[in-house]
């Protein structure tokens, strides 16, 4: 599967502005929650282009 076919440009610009958002609002976060913060906004992403298909 290849995920840039499944969102948009929209898409991946919100999960880098909410990931960078979450990574200032936490002082310490260590890069495996910020790798999961990342996977769960790809899946919850894809999660919703899927119900719109």
């Amino acid at each position: 599967m290849d995920i840039s076919d499944k969102l948009t440009k929209q898409d991946f610009q919100e999960i880098l502005l909410n990931t960078y958002q979450k990574g200032q609002e936490s002082e310490m976060m260590e890069v495996v929650e910020f790798v999961n913060e990342i996977k769960k906004q790809f899946l919850t992403a894809l999660s919703k282009q899927s119900e719109q298909d």
